[in-house]
């Protein structure tokens, strides 16, 4: 046996013009990759977007807390086109309805603490 001998090779023709395997199986393990790229992808994006949802929402209560405490009710908002660019920005709900943004959280919602010697400062 040389080493140009490859048997594996013996019964293929480089011209053949038809495929290795059935269009029908090509079609089906087309699919089969696709849904499992989406199956990798995609949880990932919610995830993230879920936490991102609930790190605004903490977020802003302790903002609101701090800076409007006669707030009745507020609301985190993710806003493509905010006053500090795209991101999350805290906005408080006063008694008779009227919104104030309190806040600019940032793409990644965060709040920094600094400590005061009253207590602590958002």
């Amino acid at each position: 046996m040389t080493d140009e001998y490859h048997p594996e090779l013996r019964d293929s023709d480089p011209d053949d013009p038809r495929p290795v395997r059935h269009p029908a199986m090509q079609h089906a393990i087309r699919i089969i990759v696709v849904v499992g790229i989406l199956g990798l992808i995609v949880p990932g994006i919610v995830i993230s977007i879920m936490t991102a949802n609930n790190t605004a929402q903490v977020a802003c209560g302790l903002v609101v807390a701090q800076k409007a405490p006669d707030s009745v009710s507020y609301e985190p908002r993710f806003e493509l086109a905010g006053a500090d660019g795209p991101g999350w920005y805290c906005y408080a709900r006063d008694f008779d309805g009227t919104e104030t943004m309190v806040q600019a959280l940032g793409l990644i919602p965060e709040v920094r603490w600094v400590p005061t010697d009253r207590g602590v400062s958002v």
